[in-house]
């Protein structure tokens, strides 16, 4: 797999940025903010759905509503190129574009993240299942500032980074998770028949499968045999060659001898040659020195003569200092005294001059009165002009407010009308609602009585029965007791006469009262027409409520417009007044710039009178100040006369020091002789005892020389540089074929594989039929055989961890000898995750090595996870020189340059570090929006 190319646009702080990218080491480079990290984050939210600790939101530039990336690969399946562009909104979920550039196509049924996974794990060469995510956070993108931190921990926190790589954990989350397996398989004893069918149909295609593992198989047997051949044949070329490069090495050994001892011999020649030199020039410096000797004594002499001399010129030199003072301050007091005395003649020019100014001071202050005048009057009539805009302004919102008033009463007058009818809505309103509740409270009254009433008739059907017998008995009685026979007759009567009362008054309540309550229930009329009655009342009544609300607007909305009208012709009346004011204007600013024209030409005599008065006022202190200075030049004058005096003794010196220096430079050439040679007249001894130790040496250096020579022209019979050549070819060609054989196995064996697979799944399929057509014991040993499966895989995590362990430490020691570029060294990686180097000596512990050694020892780990774990050539490196001295950058960047199984690295850094080992170097600069 390689990746080509990304395109941003709006991702992070790329706005619509594009790069490329090419085989081997990309060095991608820039400042600190300009976005070199964003493109590998682009990358690996494209490419393995990893966005870090950011959200959907964080990965929009600032300002956009979505986001796009394309990353153009080549793809690990089938070596094509596709474009793969991810593309984010702020209200839609996330979708994928995959595009075949040479067949100008789009991948058909690719949207979804989980579809375009899918995709990406077959054509990025990773395993299906894999976690995309976590396997880049963990594995692909190497942690920034981590190569060598983690490996320089305690084992027990070693074990907390490395164990979740390496899945150390999952095997046993498996086992719980397969506790479902084993009620499902116990499960299967109710479902036997349809499995049984379904067995059937899946072993259709067994003979099929058969003779396609059998052509593999041979095809496979083919290839292993081929390479053990090639295997041997490769050892005995590999021998052969290795022979002839080590004669080759040993004689080029011999010849780079053989060249040094002639390039010492040639340095030894020059040696002798500048030391004899050395010994001559020696041997003139002596005899020159001593031949200056008398000369460089005599003008020692002579200097210290010349030292007395020049004091005394320093005295008189100190004398004639203080005379060319002395002078100067002369000519200093001359030109002062010539400038007071131009002054006292400038003051009386300015009295002159002061009483024509002062006669121009009241034309000044005449102008000045009106000026003021008319500055006021303008003030006065801007402010007019600023109260009239804003009075202007007030009249036009007034006039608005009035139209809209206007607008408001139309309306509002007809709500007026509706408002009037609110009293007598109101009282049909409550009457048709007392109504209502006579009318309900009637129909329970009539309710109630008429119970009363059917009660009552019953009870008075009961009563008549009881006269009626009371009667018979008092007619018995009568007949018996004729003495008793009146008041029994008038019992007899009363009995009569009360139950023919309670009838009437039970009948009277019947045909009467309860037909006019069952009238005033009614209401007059039928009940549905009531109530439509009484709810177009009271929507009649709302909308007069409503209505009358509205009118209280009304009224003030009138009193509003009253107020608006008033202001209205206020502001008028004051406008009027305004602009009749401000007529004037024009005039007073014409005369106020005449004026101001007049006061400019007469140029401000009252200040020029005010500054010569100053003036004339210095005139005494400038007299004053001539006097002194006309006394001070008498006393200089005095000084000059003294110092001429001291400078008599004085007169003859310069002829004595022109004397005494033109004899010391008669002896000057055998002083300046004497001090050169005598630090190389000392050195005779010295240059002859080198130069014998150089002839000795030299006479040494030819019989060594002599020596080599013999054994290269030995050696030089005995070498073939053809046998060398042929040998290396053979060796090449059969490590290609080879190579060539285990190139096309592993497919072969993956095809074998998964043949012998899906037979084995077949044959399993084959004894799960025939154990459905048995009886509940072999579905039992079934059921255990799942659970010991499950014990079993429980057991296998930490062999499957060794394995991959293994296959790490080979990678690893492949990779840490490329890195280092010595094939005399190895690396392990122990059980606890400790790298450990071999080199001649022994096994060392990661922390005893050396800066490079670590950086080195650890990026082979880091890799050969990659390569072991993720399957992929193509690594990124995040700032990896993030805290690192110089040292240790070139180290680094050294190792990586050693670097040659990986397709592509992705280097990322702020300096310059790894731009020598490329040369494509991707510059990020900074875009200011």
């Amino acid at each position: 797999m390689e990746i080509l190319s990304v395109s941003l646009r709006d991702f992070k702080i790329h706005h619509d940025r594009y790069f490329e990218f090419a085989p081997g080491v990309n060095a991608i480079c820039g400042e600190n903010g300009a976005g070199k990290t964003s493109i590998l984050e682009a990358i690996a939210w494209v490419l393995f759905n990893s966005s870090g600790d950011y959200r959907k939101e964080e990965l929009r530039r600032q300002g956009s509503s979505s986001t796009q990336v394309t990353v153009r690969l080549l793809s690990a399946a089938d070596g094509r190129t596709y474009d793969v562009q991810r593309q984010s909104g702020k209200s839609k979920a996330d979708s994928y574009t995959i595009y075949d550039p040479q067949l100008n196509t789009k991948v058909e049924g690719i949207h979804r993240l989980e579809d375009a996974e899918q995709w990406l794990r077959q054509h990025l060469g990773i395993a299906n299942g894999s976690d995309l995510s976590k396997l880049f956070g963990d594995i692909i993108g190497i942690p920034q500032g981590t190569f060598t931190a983690d490996f320089l921990k305690k084992p027990g926190d070693r074990r907390k980074v490395f164990d979740p790589i390496l899945q150390v954990e999952e095997y046993k989350q498996t086992f719980q998770s397969s506790l479902g397996l084993e009620k499902y398989a116990q499960r299967a004893v109710e479902t036997t028949a349809q499995a049984l069918g379904l067995v059937e149909e899946r072993l259709q295609d067994w003979d099929s499968l058969r003779h396609q593992e059998q052509q593999v198989a041979q095809a496979v047997a083919e290839g292993e045999a081929a390479v053990t051949a090639l295997t041997a044949e490769l050892d005995t070329a590999q021998r052969q060659w290795q022979g002839w490069k080590a004669q080759g090495d040993a004689l080029q050994q011999i010849q780079q001898t053989l060249a040094l001892l002639q390039q010492q011999q040639q340095q030894w020649e020059q040696t002798r040659s500048h030391q004899a030199q050395a010994l001559d020039q020696a041997q003139t410096a002596a005899d020159r020195w001593h031949g200056s000797r008398a000369g460089f004594e005599a003008y020692q002499q002579l200097t210290q003569s010349l030292h007395v001399l020049a004091g005394q010129r320093s005295q008189r030199d100190s004398l004639r200092q203080q005379g060319q003072e002395l002078g100067s301050k002369q000519q200093r007091l001359a030109v002062q005294t010539a400038q007071l005395q131009a002054q006292l003649a400038q003051i009386s020019q300015l009295r002159q001059h002061l009483t024509q100014v002062e006669a121009q001071i009241p034309q000044q202050e005449t102008l000045e009165t009106q000026f003021q005048t008319l500055q006021q009057q303008l003030q006065h009539h801007t402010a007019l002009a600023t109260e009239c805009r804003g009075l202007e302004q007030q009249l036009a919102q007034y006039q608005q407010r009035q139209t809209q008033i206007h607008q408001n009463l139309a309306p509002l007058a007809e709500l007026a009308a509706i408002a009037a009818t609110l009293p007598q809505l109101e009282q049909d309103y409550q009457a048709s609602q007392a109504r209502r509740s006579y009318g309900a409270a009637a129909q329970e009254f009539e309710q109630q009585l008429r119970h009363m009433v059917n009660e009552g008739r019953q009870q008075w059907q009961h009563h008549q029965g009881e006269v009626q017998e009371a009667q018979t008995t008092l007619d018995s009685a009568a007949v018996a007791l004729p003495l008793w026979s009146g008041p029994l007759t008038a019992v007899h009567q009363t009995l009569a006469t009360g139950a023919q009362l309670h009838g009437n008054l039970l009948e009277s309540l019947d045909q009467t009262i309860l037909v006019d309550l069952a009238h005033q229930g009614a209401g007059g009329g039928p009940g549905t027409d009531r109530h439509s009655q009484l709810r177009q009342l009271e929507q009649r009544r709302q909308e007069a409520q409503a209505a009358q609300l509205r009118v209280v607007e009304l009224e003030t909305q009138r009193s509003t417009l009253g107020e608006v009208e008033g202001a209205i012709a206020q502001l008028q009346s004051r406008l009027a007044e305004l602009r009749q004011g401000l007529g004037a204007m024009a005039d007073l600013q014409g005369h106020y710039g005449q004026i101001q024209q007049q006061l400019t030409n007469l140029g401000d005599p009252r200040r020029q009178a005010q500054g010569i008065r100053q003036q004339l006022s210095q005139g005494a202190n400038i007299e004053q100040q001539l006097h002194q200075l006309q006394a001070q030049d008498a006393d200089l004058a005095a000084q000059q006369a003294q110092l001429t005096q001291a400078l008599v003794p004085f007169a003859d010196l310069d002829h004595h020091l022109a004397t005494q220096e033109h004899q010391r430079s008669h002896h000057e050439a055998d002083y300046v002789t004497h001090l050169q040679q005598e630090s190389s007249a000392h050195q005779l001894p010295h240059c002859r005892q080198v130069l014998e130790r150089t002839e000795g040496e030299l006479t040494q250096l030819a019989q060594t020389l002599a020596q080599t020579q013999a054994q290269y022209d030995a050696a030089q019979g005995d070498w073939d540089p053809a046998q060398l050549h042929r040998a290396e070819e053979t060796y090449q060609r059969l490590q290609a074929q080879r190579g060539q054989w285990l190139g096309a196995l592993p497919e072969k064996r993956r095809e074998w594989e998964r043949l012998q697979g899906e037979l084995q799944q077949r044959q399993q399929w084959a004894a799960e039929g025939d154990r459905l057509t048995q009886d509940l014991h072999r579905k039992t040993a079934i059921a255990q055989f799942i659970t010991e499966a499950r014990r079993v895989y429980n057991q296998s995590g930490s062999r499957i961890t060794g394995f991959y362990l293994d296959e790490i430490r080979r990678e690893g020691d492949r990779l840490f000898r490329e890195l280092m570029n010595r094939q005399g060294v190895a690396l392990t990686w122990t059980d606890d995750y400790e790298i450990q180097v071999q080199e001649e000596k022994g096994w060392r512990g990661f922390r005893t090595l050396s800066g490079g050694e670590q950086m080195a020892a650890a990026l082979a780990v880091r890799l050969a996870l990659l390569k072991v774990l993720a399957e992929l050539d193509v690594a990124f490196f995040d700032e990896p020189t993030t805290n690192m001295d110089r040292d240790r950058r070139e180290q680094l960047a050294e190792a990586l340059g050693n670097l040659k199984t990986f397709r592509q690295l992705f280097i990322i850094s702020h300096d310059d570090t790894f731009e020598h080992l490329t040369e494509n170097v991707i510059r990020v600069e900074r875009v200011v929006d």
